[in-house]
């Protein structure tokens, strides 16, 4: 079975590493606010500058790494993998729909979306200049020492 280890910018692009060492296109972030709306699907789907942690990458890692908490069974059974979560980084950058897209079990879906429950304000993403609403995909790594 092929396992998603990360995730990276390759050629402009993100993409998610598998542990075979391919890379496999993320999901372009949507603009999930315009849905409801009459504006065309292309202008629908696409952004400006997508929405971001507080303080960058090296900030987001940072707060992983102090925040995130092995569930117990998981470590009981060696349970390792990454859980894929989609959420709303809403126009105030406050985040809402937090959905499971894959699990790895034993709690570690539970514990990314406490995770990302837990997180501050993000920078909205951005369509002409204006801060919108947009569907982001988020891997987290959970990997035993």
């Amino acid at each position: 079975p092929v396992v998603l280890i990360g995730k990276a910018l390759y050629n402009g692009k993100q993409v998610f590493i598998t542990n075979d060492g391919k890379e496999i296109p993320m999901p372009e972030p949507t603009n999930a606010g315009q849905a409801e709306n009459n504006t065309p699907a292309a202008e629908r789907n696409t952004i400006d500058k997508e929405p971001e942690f507080p303080g960058g990458q090296e900030a987001f890692n940072k707060f992983v790494a102090e925040n995130l908490r092995y569930p117990k069974i998981a470590s009981e059974n060696g349970v390792e993998g990454t859980v894929v979560l989609k959420f709303v980084v809403e126009e105030n950058g406050s985040i809402t729909h937090i959905e499971i897209s894959r699990d790895i079990g034993n709690g570690c879906g539970m514990e990314a979306q406490r995770l990302v429950r837990s997180m501050p304000r993000w920078t909205p993403g951005q369509h002409q200049g204006r801060p919108v609403r947009t569907q982001y995909t988020l891997p987290v790594l959970f990997k035993l020492n």
